[in-house]
């Protein structure tokens, strides 16, 4: 029996071999861990999608790598690279989605002796009939079936241990040194998980792959880069960079991205962070819908676009000076319209007791008023101030106390404060 088995494990041919591995493998990937997407053994670079999305390109068992101590060349490297500029006969725009899961060069060998084993002795199990093996020896190849499928799933995991990451070099500023080649991380994997969770785990941890992002470390990459075109940058955009530069975090995909754009914008320093507006007009050189300072749920559109705190605030005062000067002219267009009525003048006293009479002191401003003007005296203020929603408590006390406290303080003065509460 034993010597049938090697005869047949011997006459097993690598394409047998390969298709199951890719079996096992297919078991093996369901679990995603944190990527959108995994692909096994691509047959070419076409077969890997080139979208926003972090992918990972697990190679075929025969695509082994091994440190560069170790080997000159790995093959896993080369075919991880053509899949990494290319997509099909075109170049590939997103790169800084993928990552590439490989098996290790020496562990391989292992791997398919085992899976050599595997299949010899499935084959006779499978053929009991025909080779006329009795009870005993039925027995003996089921056990030697299971226990060499047992030896192929432990050996697996033990296989695929290099996570090829792609990644561009930068200068001692943290910026992108231009036209460099690419350079690749080689981070060998362990722990108990199946093989893409591993992966997952690892980037997550290393911060080769980011899940969560936060409004400051996004302007803080904003700022480094550039990435901001004039005063603004569109949203849209702003993911392409993302997925495609090698020198940016790699995004699980462009949720993260706008989890990070609602973050920032909740900041209330706007000088810490961004401003947001749903479109810009570039023949008026306004921002549409200009939001900051408050948590808002973004969508991945054309037109809405992240700004630079200093354009933001240039509008927003150019508005704030255009509302006072509509709420200056309101005001004069009321006062125009509803003019106080002059008072009527009291006779003084001299004329109530002069030798001209009383009755003719006192009809002698009713026929011919004059009033003097200038002596008119005030009996009546009304005023209006728009307040900030952030800063109600402190600019309400500054009119309590550049105001309030002085009207109240004149001699049988009636003060009442009304507070209105609306909507722009």
């Amino acid at each position: 029996m034993n010597r049938l088995a090697q005869d047949r494990a011997e006459q097993q041919r690598e394409d047998v071999i390969e298709q199951e591995l890719l079996r096992r493998l297919r078991e093996e990937i369901k679990q995603r861990g944190d990527f959108a997407g995994v692909h096994l053994a691509p047959a070419s670079s076409a077969d890997v999608s080139d979208e926003r999305e972090a992918r990972l390109v697990v190679l075929g068992p025969f695509t082994p790598h091994a440190p560069p101590s170790k080997q000159a060349r790995s093959e896993a490297r080369e075919v991880a690279r053509t899949i990494l500029e290319t997509r099909g006969s075109a170049p590939r725009r997103y790169k800084n989605t993928l990552a590439f899961l490989a098996p290790d060069a020496q562990r391989l060998e292992e791997l398919v002796q085992a899976t050599r084993q595997y299949l010899a002795w499935k084959s006779i199990e499978d053929e009991a009939e025909t080779l006329n093996l009795d009870a005993f020896q039925k027995r003996q190849a089921e056990t030697r079936r299971k226990a060499a499928d047992d030896t192929v799933k432990g050996r697996i995991p033990e296989t695929y241990v290099w996570l090829l990451v792609p990644s561009q070099p930068k200068d001692v500023d943290e910026r992108p040194i231009l036209n460099a080649q690419v350079e690749w991380e080689e981070l060998r994997l362990q722990g108990p998980d199946p093989i893409v969770v591993r992966a997952s785990k690892r980037m997550r941890n290393d911060g080769f792959l980011i899940t969560q992002y936060g409004g400051i470390p996004l302007r803080l990459e904003l700022d480094r880069i550039p990435l901001w075109r004039g005063d603004h940058v569109g949203l849209k955009q702003l993911a392409d960079y993302f997925a495609e530069y090698l020198y940016l975090p790699r995004l699980r995909d462009s949720a993260v991205l706008l989890g990070a754009v609602a973050q920032g914008l909740g900041m209330l320093m706007l000088e810490e962070s961004f401003a947001y507006a749903e479109r810009f007009d570039a023949s008026t050189g306004r921002y549409q819908g200009l939001v900051h300072g408050q948590a808002r749920t973004v969508s991945l559109d054309e037109h809405g676009v992240l700004i630079k705190p200093a354009a933001a605030l240039r509008q927003l005062a150019a508005d704030e000076e255009a509302r006072r000067k509509q709420e200056a002219e309101e005001a004069a267009r009321q006062a125009a319209a509803y003019p106080e009525a002059t008072p009527r003048m009291e006779p003084c006293a001299e004329e109530r007791l002069g030798a001209s009479g009383y009755s003719t002191a006192i009809q002698s401003p009713i026929q011919n008023p004059q009033p003097n003007i200038q002596n008119r005296r005030l009996r009546r203020y009304h005023g209006a101030a728009r307040l900030n929603t952030l800063k109600v408590a402190t600019e309400a006390g500054k009119i309590a106390e550049e105001i309030l406290t002085h009207l109240a303080g004149l001699p049988g003065a009636k003060v009442r404060v009304t507070l209105e509460l609306g909507r722009s």
